[in-house]
């Protein structure tokens, strides 16, 4: 049975739970994130992107497994910025088999990309997205308050208690004005 045929038409899979039988760093589980890609033709078909990034499964007799390296190289055909980001964040927070060089292209990404990645997870209610994020250094004192304000106007009450507490703890409080 070819695993990507249960797959097909599934546009609104999103993200996929790759499992190993060996964990790797004591991690036995990878959320990889499925890309829509812009070119899709109609509702029910798949686009070119999603369907490369879905070669990446691979069925291989009695097991199914994920390409890696693929996927990784794949990066560089994405052309929206919603697909970059979510790739990009769930590869830094799944990073199974992730090669030094891709890492970096990520970080670099993300960091070069910073408002938008941060407009992308708040949307998306990515908290661990968020998270990742906030490792790399995204939030500075110059941008906390956007986006918390961010958080605010989409009135996503966990993402918003993270970003004032990120703000308390790791930046700290300056002389701000909140009208409540």
């Amino acid at each position: 049975m070819d695993i990507r045929a249960t797959f097909t038409g599934a546009s609104r899979l999103e993200r996929l739970l790759v499992g190993f039988p060996e964990p790797e760093n004591g991690v036995s589980s990878a959320v990889i994130y499925i890309p829509e890609g812009d070119d899709i033709k109609n509702d029910t078909a798949v686009s070119r992107i999603r369907d490369m990034y879905m070669a990446c499964v691979l069925d291989t007799g009695p097991e199914i497994s994920f390409d890696f390296d693929r996927y990784d190289g794949l990066f560089d055909v994405l052309t929206t910025i919603r697909d970059k980001v979510l790739v990009a964040t769930d590869r830094l927070k799944s990073a199974i088999r992730l090669k030094q060089e891709n890492r970096e292209k990520y970080i670099r990404y993300l960091r070069s990309n910073a408002e938008k990645a941060v407009e992308v997870v708040v949307e998306f209610d990515d908290l661990s997205g968020l998270n990742t994020l906030a490792e790399l250094g995204v939030f500075t004192g110059r941008n906390i308050d956007q986006v918390i304000d961010l958080a605010n106007r989409s009135e996503q009450a966990e993402i918003l208690s993270y970003l004032m507490n990120y703000k308390n703890t790791k930046i700290g409080i300056f002389d701000t004005d909140y009208d409540l």
